[in-house]
């Protein structure tokens, strides 16, 4: 894993916790049954689903970067295999 890679994910988990936070102090408020504060966690509520949009997006970004990085590694040790073969078959007449 890479160090950016690594910092994505670092990031996500952090917009997770945060995004748990904000959960957990909207079911206290609403727990309350206090018809006043209802726009009150509605925003807490919109603030968490923004954050778990992020963390989807970043985890969009880090999937698809791991098949690329997979792919160039294996084309340099394909490309070693090919040259030695063809140096040894290809003298002989």
């Amino acid at each position: 894993m890479t160090k950016e890679s690594r910092a994505m994910l670092e990031a996500a988990a952090a917009r997770v916790e945060q995004a748990i936070d904000v959960l957990e102090e909207a079911q206290e408020i609403l727990a309350q049954n206090d018809d006043e504060s209802f726009e009150f966690p509605v925003g807490i509520i919109f603030s968490a689903q923004t954050s778990l949009r992020v963390v989807s997006e970043l985890v969009r970004d880090v999937t698809k970067e791991q098949p690329a990085k997979k792919a160039s590694k294996k084309k340099p040790a394909k490309k070693a295999g090919k040259g030695g073969k063809a140096g040894k078959g290809g003298k002989k007449r």
